[in-house]
C-alpha cells in the first residue's frame, strides 16, 4: 500500500523554506496546515482555517499515517487508507482492478498498441483478426495459433459428478468455510450445521458425567474429579535404550514436552554422587585387594593379582566361586584353550550336543535312559554315507571289529565279525571279515529265506515242511516209549549200524546176513509158546486196553486174566484153584496134547499135520453136534 507524506516540521526548523505553489505543509509546532504561494517562508504563510489566533480544529481522533480531510473551512479529519480510497472512488474490487502478478507482467511486456490497435497479435496469444468472417476466411489453424487440443487447450470435458467428469458449483449461496457437498447438478456448499444434519450428527454441549481411565491414568471423574498419570502401568521397556531414538518427557515451565535423551547434558541431574568432571594427571594410585602396583605413584603400573582371592592356583585350571569374594581354582576342572577336561563326575541338566569329526566316551559301562539311540539323524536322500555300531577287540592279531552297519548305496543292512577294516575311516564300509547280509524285509517280521539262515514261513507247520521236517514223513512222531528208549540206549547201540540182541535186535545188519546166520529163535530166546506168546488177536486187544500198571505191576490182576499172584509158590500155598480162575480143564482150557502142541507151534510134522478132507456140514465131533 503506497503512502503520502507531506512537508511537516516546526515554524523554527523550517523558517527559511520556500513552499512550492499549492504544495501542502504540516507545522507540527502548532499543528496547522498551510498551502505554499511559491514566494513566502512558511513562518509568513497564513494558515488554513486560522482563528484569530492562527489554528485549524481537527475531528475525530487522527492517528499517525491517516490522511487530511477538510470537513469545513475551519476542520481538518483523519481518514485512514481504505476511508480515502471510498472518498476518492478507488475501491479495490469495485473501482479498481485487485493487483495480480500476472497482470503485472502482462503490462510491462505489451504496449498500449497491443490493447488499444483493436486486435491482438499471434504473439500476444491472439488472431491478429477484428472479426469472425476475417477469422473464418483466413488460413489460421490451431496449430497456428498453438491452440491444438490436448497439447496447448484441454479439451471439452463433460460435467457432472462422475468419472474424470469437470464438476462445478452448484450453490447460489456457497461461502468460504462451507463444506462441499456432490449433488447430481454438482457441488453444494453446506455450512457445519447443515453437514452435520446431512451424515445424523448433532453438536451437542453439556456435563461429562463420567469419564474411564486406561494404561498410565488413574483417577475417577464423576460430574467431577481429577486424572493422574499412572505411569506405573506402562510395560517395562525390554529393548536397549537408545538416546537418539528415545525420549524423556518432563514439564519446561507447567508445559509438557519431550526430548532425545542424548539431548540432555548429565550435568542438569542432580549430581547426589558428587561427580566431578576433572582433568589433570594422576598424581597417585592406590590398590586393593587383587591388585598389584608398581612404578611410580606419579606412573603406576596395575596388574591383576589373583592370588589374593584365589587357592590352589595353576596354569589352565577353571576357577570356581567359593564364596562372595574368593576363587578356587580347579584341579579337577581344566581347558587349555582347546579342550576342555573334567576329572571327575559331569553331571549335565538339560540337551548336551557335542559337535566334531570324532566323539570318543571312555567308560566301563553306558547306560543310557533314552528309548531310542538315532545313528546319522542328519541323513538326508543325498547322503551315501555308511553307519552302524561296532565292537572293538583282540583276539591275539591286532584289532577286530564286529557290529551291524547299513550300506547307504544298495539300502541293506549287513551284520560283520573279525574285520580288520575300521569303521567309520571312509564314507563307506567294507569289512573284510565274516559277513551276513539281510537282504528281505526290513526286520518288519518278513519271513527270513532258508538261504539266509531262516525258515522261510511265519507258520511252525510250513516253517517244518520248507526245513524238510514233516513229522510222520521225514521225522518219527514224539512216543513216550521212543523217549524211555532214547533215556536208556546210549548213542553206540544206535547209530552202530546194528542193534545187539541185548538191547532186542538181532546183532546183525542185513536180512542177508540174518538168513545166512545161525541165528534161530532158540538162539535169540524167542521160542514160541517157550520165550514169547504166539500172536493172538485177543492179545493184540487186550495190549491196547490195558494199562501200564497192568503189565509192569510184577502181576496180573484176576479182571485181567492173570492170578493177582508174583511166583508159582503163592499160588500153590493160595487158595487159587482153576475153577476160581475159570481155568478147569476140559471145561474152560483145553487139556495138554502134544499133537495141538506141535500145531500152537506152528510145526505140522507127520501124523501131526491137518489135512482138509472137505466141509461137514452135520453130524458130531467130539460130543459137539453140527
Amino acid at each position: 500500500m503506497a503512502t503520502i507524506k507531506i512537508r511537516r516540521g516546526t515554524t523554527a526548523s523550517s523558517s527559511t523554506v520556500v513552499p512550492a505553489l499549492g504544495e501542502p505543509v504540516w507545522d507540527s509546532g502548532t499543528n496547522v496546515l498551510k498551502i505554499g504561494d511559491g514566494s513566502a517562508q512558511i513562518q509568513n504563510l497564513t494558515a488554513i482555517g486560522a482563528t484569530a489566533a492562527g489554528t485549524v480544529n481537527t475531528s475525530g481522533s487522527p492517528v499517525d499515517n491517516d490522511f487530511a480531510k477538510f470537513t469545513d473551512a475551519d476542520t481538518i479529519e483523519g481518514r485512514s487508507a481504505s476511508e480515502t480510497r471510498t472518498d476518492l472512488g478507488l475501491v479495490i474490487g469495485t473501482n479498481v482492478q485487485a493487483y495480480d502478478a500476472n497482470n503485472a507482467t502482462t503490462s510491462t511486456n505489451w504496449s498500449a498498441a497491443d490493447i488499444t490497435s483493436g486486435t491482438l497479435a499471434v504473439a500476444r496469444g491472439g488472431t491478429a483478426l477484428t472479426s469472425l468472417t476475417t477469422l473464418l476466411n483466413s488460413n489460421v489453424t490451431p496449430t497456428s495459433l498453438g491452440l491444438v487440443i490436448g497439447t496447448n487447450v484441454l479439451a471439452q470435458q463433460s460435467i457432472g459428478i462422475s468419472d474424470n467428469n469437470l464438476v462445478e458449483v452448484d450453490d447460489s449461496d456457497v461461502a468460504s468455510g462451507d463444506f462441499a457437498k456432490f449433488t447430481s447438478n454438482g457441488l453444494q456448499g453446506r455450512s457445519a450445521a447443515e453437514t452435520l444434519s446431512d451424515i445424523g450428527a448433532t453438536s451437542n454441549s453439556g456435563t461429562v458425567t463420567s469419564v474411564g481411565t486406561n494404561t498410565g491414568l488413574s483417577g475417577t471423574v464423576t460430574s467431577s474429579g481429577n486424572l493422574s498419570l499412572a505411569l506405573g502401568d506402562l510395560a517395562d521397556g525390554s529393548a536397549a535404550v537408545v538416546g537418539s531414538a528415545d525420549k524423556l518427557i518432563y514439564l519446561d515451565n507447567g508445559v509438557q514436552k519431550s526430548k532425545h535423551i542424548d539431548d540432555i547434558n548429565l550435568g542438569q541431574f542432580n549430581n547426589d554422587q558428587s561427580w566431578t568432571a576433572n582433568a589433570g594427571t594422576v598424581t597417585g594410585v592406590g590398590v586393593g585387594t587383587g591388585l598389584d602396583s608398581v612404578g611410580t605413584a606419579a606412573s603406576p603400573t596395575l596388574s591383576v593379582d589373583v592370588s589374593d582371592f584365589m587357592t590352589n592356583g595353576a596354569n589352565n585350571r577353571l576357577v570356581t566361586a567359593t564364596g562372595t569374594d574368593a576363587m578356587n581354582s580347579e584341579a579337577n576342572l581344566t581347558f587349555d584353550g582347546s579342550k576342555l577336561v573334567v576329572s571327575g563326575n559331569l553331571d549335565v541338566t538339560g540337551d548336551l550336543t557335542i559337535t566334531g569329526a570324532s566323539s570318543s566316551i571312555d567308560v566301563q559301562t553306558l547306560n543310557v535312559e533314552d528309548s531310542w539311540i538315532n545313528i546319522d539323524k542328519d541323513n538326508t536322500s543325498t547322503d551315501v554315507v555308511d553307519g552302524g555300531i561296532s565292537l572293538l577287540y583282540d583276539l591275539g592279531m591286532g584289532d577286530m571289529y564286529s557290529g551291524f552297519y547299513r550300506d547307504a548305496s544298495a539300502n541293506t543292512l549287513h551284520f560283520f565279525k573279525n574285520s580288520t577294516v575300521v569303521p567309520g575311516a571312509s564314507a563307506t564300509f567294507s569289512p573284510d571279515g565274516d559277513a551276513g547280509q539281510i537282504a528281505t524285509g526290513e526286520w518288519r517280521a518278513t519271513d527270513v529265506a532258508v538261504a539266509y539262515g531262516g525258515t522261510g514261513a511265519s507258520t511252525a507247520s510250513a516253517a517244518r515242511t520248507n526245513l524238510g521236517l514233516v513229522i510222520g514223513t521225514d521225522v518219527q512222531a514224539y512216543d513216550a516209549n521212543n523217549a524211555t528208549t532214547s533215556t536208556n540206549w546210549s548213542a553206540a547201540d544206535i547209530t552202530s549200524g546194528t542193534l545187539a540182541v541185548a538191547r532186542g535186535g538181532t546183532g546183525l545188519t542185513s536180512i542177508s546176513t540174518l538168513l545166512n546166520s545161525n541165528v534161530t529163535p532158540t538162539s535169540l530166546g524167542l521160542v514160541i509158546g517157550t520165550n514169547v506168546q504166539a500172536y493172538d488177536a485177543n492179545n493184540a486187544t487186550t495190549s491196547t486196553n490195558w494199562a501200564a500198571s497192568d503189565i509192569t505191576s510184577g502181576t496180573l490182576a484176576v479182571a485181567r486174566g492173570g492170578t493177582g499172584l508174583t511166583s508159582l509158590s503163592t499160588l500153590l500155598n493160595s487158595n487159587v484153584t482153576p475153577t476160581s480162575l475159570g481155568l478147569v480143564i476140559g471145561t474152560n482150557v483145553q487139556a495138554y496134547n502134544a499133537t495141538l502142541g506141535h500145531v500152537a507151534g506152528g510145526t505140522y510134522v507127520g501124523d501131526d499135520h491137518i489135512v482138509t478132507v472137505g466141509t461137514v456140514t452135520t453130524g458130531t465131533i467130539d460130543g459137539q453136534t453140527f
